[in-house]
């Protein structure tokens, strides 16, 4: 007994001792950093850090079971001169909201809550001497109620998330007025001159949402834009508004575009298409810088680009864990990257220097200055050669400008009451956008409306667009997500500068299509879609050319395999459905989830006929090696395209095209 109670003492205080030693806090590493703002003059940036002041050398279920809690966090506003290549600090324990310059670059303006007492603090920071000095108090909880302040920190705006009202505070006169209700909890800002608040809110009825402003001076709301909501359940989809340099035109993102609507005329246009929802868009003299995220990438890849209102083109200036974009003038843009480093990027070269490294700096308790060396990232992010190809701005209904009533939307078809139940591989497989989300009249593109019958009497949809002097007749699958609506610039590029006459279908359950999309429900679309080409055409099933991209090309290989084609192009395909699967998952549960494979790999050594394959090495979605495997499986005649820093998403290279052209100038 004396021995057993020994080894119990000793065990206690060895557990005791570690304790001790190791909740002892070390150095409080940086783990994010936000809230980037570029001061009036560009020659400063504002950011924020957050460290954990509870970082331990024990493992996180250690201290846990210890009962030692991780939410102790401290804040850090840090200001960056270009001037004298340094980055100041101030400390403060609780959450900062926006940061917002003063228009003579003298006083930041910001808030902090504290989640305990219910209240935030609305302060000023005092750039020059990095004091903070509190100016108002309010209360409620700081991610209920949001607070942003004007130009010159005057006037403040609160919005209520929970009864949706957004009002307006002067602190000289400590008075506040109401401008609306029934708003968006974020879609709200105010103009460059902050005599102004923009916001989204819905109409009195319910039934539309609306973009409007509020005039300081007036107090009058006027209307510029208003949509028709989709359903009941939808809040709004009016996102990322954004004023222009000349205060004449307002930005907006709607439907995966990026529209602009003239403040005095009301005209409203579709400038590009962006595909993220959360994509930030900053605009001055130079264009609109913007970010558009790889869809389906879990690593937060995304793309730099800047739009070109002159040329109507997009050039992407950089690729990588890329958040927050903001001109810090004419020639260059300030991001944050890979979650905690601040880096700009050279508009013309796409060259990245790093301005904050988290890794290199100090953790004082006081107000210190932190010499910053900028270093060039080491990562290859540049790519200042890609262009992205938009077509001519399209002039969009407003019915603001036009009339006081909505044009009432066709009857739609949202599938039949017996689609089948999809397996849990479908359901993750299968990502379809119904109509009428997308852009279903595209400038300069002529397409005609399809309808064909499945074997299964499930009604699908298709655009067909016929070149006159055709020089192939071709059948289009996409890929996983989206509808046919959003693949217009490639239609555009196949049939005005290759002369094919093109037919897209939508699968089951996408567009507008009937159904729900199973594997086996769309490769019977695909036959469906090749037999009305075929009888539109007046010629044999095999003597139309396949394409297909992503899981498109494994439906498009099945379609050759069994029955032949003219010829057979893959974009971006994959070798199966589980191989791609065991890229992300663990082989035991994919083995145990997925039961169809589409397995492109056996089937393509059944295809006899030419083959073109094109797949990008940079592909984080299918590895580039789908494409090879795929290509090492297929017969002769073959030929494979490398696409150099091609990521899944990206729009094809121009070396691609002139290699499709020269492979059908070969099947003539």
């Amino acid at each position: 007994m004396k021995f057993w109670g020994a080894c119990v003492i000793a065990f206690t205080g060895i557990l005791v001792g570690v304790s001790i030693f190791a909740l002892q806090p070390t150095q409080h590493p940086i783990e994010d950093t936000d809230g980037i703002s570029v001061s009036p003059s560009g020659k400063k940036i504002a950011f924020r850090t957050i460290s954990d002041r509870s970082a331990t050398s024990l493992p996180k279920w250690l201290y846990r079971f210890f009962g030692y809690r991780r939410d102790n966090v401290e804040v850090r506003t840090w200001v960056y001169s270009f001037d004298k290549k340094v980055s100041r600090q101030v400390i403060d324990k609780q959450p900062k909201f926006q940061l917002v310059w003063s228009r003579d670059g003298s006083k930041i303006f910001c808030s902090t809550g504290n989640l305990k007492t219910r209240t935030q603090k609305l302060s000023q920071i005092d750039v020059t001497h990095l004091t903070t000095k509190d100016i108002a108090e309010a209360s409620g909880l700081y991610f209920v109620v949001h607070y942003r302040f004007n130009a010159n920190g005057e006037y403040f705006c609160k919005n209520s998330a929970l009864v949706g009202s957004l009002k307006v505070h002067e602190l000289r006169s400590n008075a506040s007025f109401e401008i609306a209700k029934r708003i968006d909890s974020s879609e709200w800002c105010w103009s460059d001159d902050g005599k102004r608040v923009f916001y989204v809110k819905k109409s009195d009825d319910g039934h539309s949402v609306e973009l409007c402003e509020t005039s300081l001076g007036t107090r009058t709301e006027r209307v510029f834009f208003m949509t028709a909501v989709r359903s009941k359940k939808t809040s709004t989809f009016i996102s990322n508004i954004t004023e222009s340099p000349d205060g004449r035109q307002l930005g907006f993102h709607l439907n995966s575009w990026f529209h602009v609507v003239d403040i005095e005329t009301l005209s409203v246009s579709k400038l590009f298409q962006c595909e993220h929802f959360y994509a930030c868009f900053d605009w001055n003299d130079s264009g609109i810088c913007y970010l558009d995220r790889v869809a389906g990438n879990r690593h937060s890849r995304a793309r730099l680009l800047i739009y070109d209102p002159v040329l109507h083109e997009s050039r992407v200036v950089a690729r990588g864990p890329i958040q927050d974009a903001k001109w810090l003038n004419a020639n260059q843009i300030v991001t944050k990257y890979a979650e905690k480093f601040i880096v700009s990027f050279d508009v013309a070269t796409g060259r990245a220097t790093t301005l904050f490294d988290p890794t290199n700096v100090t953790n004082a308790d006081e107000v210190v200055d932190q010499p910053i060396v900028p270093t060039t990232v080491v990562k290859e992010l540049s790519a200042p050669h890609e262009v992205v190809e938009h077509t001519i701005p399209k002039t969009v209904a407003n019915p603001i400008a036009v009339s006081n009533t909505t044009t009432p939307q066709p009857q739609i078809h949202h599938g039949s009451e017996n689609s089948p139940v999809r397996s849990l591989d479908e359901m993750l497989t299968f990502f379809p956008s119904k109509y009428p989300q997308g852009d279903w009249s595209p400038a300069d593109l002529d397409v005609e409306d399809c309808w064909f019958t499945s074997e299964d009497d499930i009604k699908l949809h298709g655009w067909y667009c016929r070149h006159p002097e055709a020089r192939a007749v071709v059948l289009f699958a996409h890929g996983n997500a989206g509808n046919l609506s959003g693949r217009a610039p490639v239609l555009r590029i196949l049939r005005d500068r290759l002369k094919l006459s093109v037919l897209i279908f939508d699968y089951r359950g996408y567009g507008r299509s009937e159904g729900t999309p199973t594997v086996k429900g769309v490769l019977l679309d695909a036959r469906a879609a090749r037999d009305w080409l075929a009888e539109r055409e007046q010629i044999a099933p095999t003597q139309i050319l396949l394409l297909g991209r992503s899981i498109g090309g494994g439906v498009m290989v099945d379609l050759a395999a069994t029955d032949g084609a003219r010829g057979l192009i893959l974009e971006s395909t994959f070798t199966s459905l589980r191989d791609v699967a065991e890229e992300m998952y663990p082989k035991p549960l994919v083995r145990l989830v997925m039961r169809n494979k589409l397995n492109s790999h056996d089937a393509i050594a059944d295809y006899k006929g030419p083959l073109l394959v094109s797949h990008g090495d940079a592909d984080s979605i299918i590895p580039f090696s789908h494409g090879q495997k795929l290509f090492d499986s297929a017969n002769e005649p073959k030929t494979f395209v490398k696409l150099d820093g091609t990521d899944h998403n990206d729009p094809q290279t121009e070396d691609y095209y002139k290699v499709l052209n020269q492979f059908i100038d070969s099947l003539q």
